[in-house]
Parts: C-alpha cells; structure tokens; sequence
C-alpha cells in the first residue's frame, strides 16, 4: 500500500485509484456514521476523494494514508453537520438506539447511543467514534489530529465519561 501511496503523490492515477478502492469501503462507514443518510455518505466519499486527490502531496508518511483520508472524511461531515443544523433545523438527523436487556428488572432498556454521542465535545466525539466505531489505533488517532497519544487517551476518558453521565439519564423503558 504505501508503494501505491508513493506512487500517487508522484501522479499516477492508476495508483491513487487504487489505494482509494481499497478504503472505499471505510470512508462510507465513517461518512454514514455521521450523517445517516445514503447519498450524503456517497457525497461525502466523493468529496473527500477529491480532496485527498488534490492535496496527497502534502501526506508526510505514506503508511498513514488511511488515517490521513479518514480524517478529511471526518471534517468534511463535521462541516456538512454544522451547514445541515444551521440552514435545515427540520433536517435533523436521526440516531439509533442501542436496546439492552436489565437484568435485574428483565426489561429491555433503550440506550440513545448517537444521541448522546452528539451531546458531548466535539473533539471528544471524535476520537470515541475513531477509537471504538471505526477501529483506528490511538497511535494513529494522534498523529491524525496532530496531537500526543496522552492527550487523545485523555480526551477518549473525558469523553467516555460524559458519554456515561449522559446515558445514565437517557435510559427509556421500551
């Protein structure tokens, strides 16, 4: 992969093509994990394709292309959220549930999981989002945000920890 990561940023087309079939599939999790909807997520994919297209000269270590586009697919939802909740407050955007059975009780809980994500800090959204949906590495995490690995650990704990208290209250009796 880096080879082709090497041989895009030099201008083959073929290569870059490549490595992008190869995270298609990633970029359209991601996409859909913030903006649940269908074609947004394909807009999205192809944006950050674009993107990652116009500026893979600037990408330093080639073994962290995903990662890198991953992140360009990140902030072009974040914009197109802010856009969305600013111009089209009727175009909210729906969230799952996650339902849990109580043992002690033997009701099934409903866990508004997206809901609360959405209410905590920004940045700590996203490192959870990368750390347990998307599966990257906090390694990978850090040099993505340009920030230390200790400060992405601290962000995923404050995080999570909000993420706590707001579930804590938002348990629904199905």
């Amino acid at each position: 992969m880096e080879e082709l990561v090497r041989k895009a940023q030099k201008g083959d087309d073929e290569a870059f093509y490549l490595i992008i079939s190869n995270v298609k599939a990633k970029l359209y999790n991601t996409a859909y994990n913030y903006l649940k909807n269908e074609s947004s997520a394909l807009e999205a994919v192809s944006e950050a394709t674009c993107r990652a297209y116009i500026s893979i000269g600037k990408l330093k270590d080639c073994k962290y292309f995903s990662t890198w586009v991953t992140r360009i697919i990140i902030n072009y939802c974040m914009d197109e959220l802010r856009y969305l909740s600013k111009n089209s407050p009727m175009n909210q955007i729906e969230f799952s549930s996650i339902y849990i059975m109580d043992e002690e009780s033997g009701i099934e809980k409903s866990l508004d999981l997206m809901t609360n994500l959405k209410l905590i800090k920004p940045k700590y959204r996203d490192v959870i989002i990368l750390k347990y949906i998307e599966d990257i590495s906090i390694e990978e995490i850090a040099r993505s945000l340009n920030k230390p690995e200790g400060t992405i650990k601290t962000w995923i704990n404050r995080g999570l920890k909000q993420l706590r208290l707001h579930m804590k209250g938002s348990e629904q009796y199905v």
